[in-house]
């Protein structure tokens, strides 16, 4: 009698082993193992990137648009008296509808035959090329994901990150 008393104390405890093993392997609502295999939320899923970090990479000219609304060619725009004159002739050869700029996480813009260089203050983008000129422009600009709005001088440039 006491091999089966035995047996039964050995075959419940192996019952509450086995039981508690299955329970720590499922998943249970608030146990860590379940958190880490479930969906993660927004805020898990993607670390929020600073202004700097995601204008790093090659944004391609969309759109120019007036204050109106109106699409425009910046090379057609009148810039003089704006803060953008000093860079009429530039902006007329770059800034065209399928052009792509270039910002390079160390604060350079590459352009045809210089650089230019950027700074980020909040809300605002400035950007100035010393071998062209002592002046610098500054934008306000958002990035909405892959996409990128501009506004100088009462003009939107609408980008699309490549």
């Amino acid at each position: 009698m006491k091999l089966d008393k035995a047996l039964k104390i050995i075959a419940v405890s192996l019952a509450a082993i086995i039981g508690s093993v299955s329970l720590v392997s499922c998943s249970i609502p608030g146990s860590s193992k379940n958190n880490a295999k479930s969906t993660p939320t927004a805020a898990q899923a993607e670390p929020t990137k600073s202004p700097e970090e995601l204008i790093v990479g090659k944004w391609e000219v969309k759109s120019i648009s007036d204050q109106n609304g109106e699409d425009v060619n910046l090379s057609d725009v009148d810039l003089s008296g704006t803060p953008l004159s000093d860079y009429a002739n530039v902006i007329g050869m770059i800034l065209k509808t399928g052009v792509t700029i270039e910002f390079k996480a160390d604060k350079t813009i590459p352009l045809i035959v210089t650089s230019g260089k950027y700074e980020i203050d909040g809300s605002r983008l400035k950007i100035s090329v010393p071998d062209m000129s002592s002046q610098s422009v500054t934008a306000d600009f958002n990035i909405n994901g892959n996409s990128m709005e501009l506004n100088i001088s009462g003009y939107t440039l609408n980008l699309i990150k490549e």
